[in-house]
């Protein structure tokens, strides 16, 4: 029941998640972070089973360092989403990885990018993209309301609107997502679990003071 939902703006790249991780039908956590950070300049955010989502985002952030260590020079986004693309390939006929991920990056030259990528190990450059059940709901306003050379204001609003369609049409409740974005100065976290629960507080209290005002 992940959602992954991540778009490319003006110098800089957003990706969000659900922050739930569910098993059945229980829910067994809702402070789940599922984008992981691969270097200073790469996130990738992640929905699949919970272990190989885990043990994954690991085994690529590893061996990347592990490049970066041995060439003394990183990869790029693009290159970082290659090798990312072929790890699951070479997995796919042995053991899959049961993942679903969007890689977005900043590189001085090719600037901010976001890839596309499937447990199938099929890979593309998107301006925009969704994995889970939450992509069925949020394509359609992506589609209408991106454009190139958006602001992080603007980008904001888009994802604002997605997950309005998702609390509002999706069937499995989801209160909560990360938020993070990747520019040239690095990452950085737009949204946590803590600044919706402040945000609830406030409408909380708002509702609070009106209702006794009236």
């Amino acid at each position: 029941m992940d959602v992954v939902l991540g778009f490319v703006g003006d110098g800089f790249t957003i990706i969000a998640t659900d922050a739930g991780q569910t098993r059945s039908i229980m829910r067994i956590k809702a402070d789940e972070d599922k984008i992981p950070e691969l270097d200073e300049y790469k996130i990738m955010g992640c929905a699949g089973d919970a272990g190989d989502r885990t043990h994954f985002a690991e085994f690529v952030a590893k061996n990347l360092k592990l490049y970066e260590l041995r060439n003394d020079t990183a990869l790029t986004t693009a290159e970082a989403a290659a090798w990312t693309r072929k790890a699951l390939a070479d997995a796919l006929r042995r053991k899959p990885w049961q993942v679903n991920t969007l890689i977005g990056g900043y590189d001085e030259v090719d600037g901010a990018s976001l890839y596309f990528m499937d447990y199938l190990a099929a890979m593309a450059k998107v301006p925009f993209g969704a994995h889970g059940y939450g992509a069925y709901f949020t394509y359609g306003l992506m589609d209408r309301m991106w454009r190139p050379n958006m602001s992080e204001d603007e980008i904001l609003a888009i994802l604002d609107a997605c997950i309005a369609e998702l609390q509002t049409r999706f069937m499995v409740s989801m209160p909560a997502f990360f938020v993070k974005k990747v520019d040239a100065s690095g990452v950085t976290v737009l949204r946590s679990i803590n600044s919706f629960d402040d945000e609830r507080a406030r409408v909380g209290d708002d509702e609070a003071a009106a209702a006794s005002t009236n």
